[in-house]
């Protein structure tokens, strides 16, 4: 993977402006890594497995939002590297994809971005027992797959630690939207306060 030539690639007019579309800081983009292929007019997401590897880009137009993958590469988790050094994490949140997990970052809450709805649930686990939170929240996106995915992805993460489910307030769509829209980090755990606690139990989940 080219990661760290896209990375050099990325201008500070260029980082600027891919976040002012975004409607977010530039500092949770730094913070993954977001880098821009000039032959692809794009920007570069690395997707990385549970130890932190990049093992895929994905690729995101600045002005369309148009979403696909370089050839060859492996969806993936999108998260800052730098979470695996992290030796206490009360509460780690998982979204759905990277600009969701920038969002998160921006208010200042541990995330993960899982590649798809409902996907990557074994690198989930895989990074979680390296991190080992004391809670996960899955903040799903507010739609019928959004909800689906969110609930397999929990199913697989009870036997790390205990698991709630919540959607973003405030009518918004996703987690990047609700930022957006004045969420910050006092209202998302606010909310996630509020969602019932799912657990590990002799004989299935509770």
């Amino acid at each position: 993977m080219m990661t760290s030539v896209y990375m050099s690639n990325m201008r500070p007019a260029y980082m600027s402006r891919a976040a002012e579309l975004l409607g977010l800081p530039c500092e949770p983009l730094e913070r993954l890594g977001v880098g821009w292929s000039p032959s692809h007019r794009a920007t570069t997401w690395s997707m990385r497995d549970g130890s932190g590897d990049v093992i895929g880009i994905r690729l995101r137009c600045p002005s369309t939002g148009t979403k696909r993958a370089i050839t060859g590469s492996r969806a993936g988790l999108i998260y800052d590297v730098r979470l695996l050094l992290i030796k206490a994490i009360e509460r780690l949140y998982i979204v759905e994809g990277p600009t969701d997990t920038a969002a998160m970052l921006s208010i200042g809450c541990d995330a993960v971005g899982c590649p798809s709805a409902g996907c990557g649930a074994d690198l989930l686990v895989e990074l979680s027992r390296r991190i080992m939170p004391t809670e996960i929240v899955i903040i799903a996106d507010a739609d019928g797959p959004g909800v689906a995915g969110a609930e397999r992805i929990a199913d697989a993460l009870l036997i790390v630690a205990s698991v709630r489910i919540i959607t973003p307030g405030d009518g918004a769509k996703d987690s990047r939207a609700w930022v957006v829209g004045g969420a910050d980090r006092s209202i998302v755990d606010r909310v996630a306060d509020a969602a019932p606690v799912r657990r590990l139990m002799i004989g299935g989940a509770s």
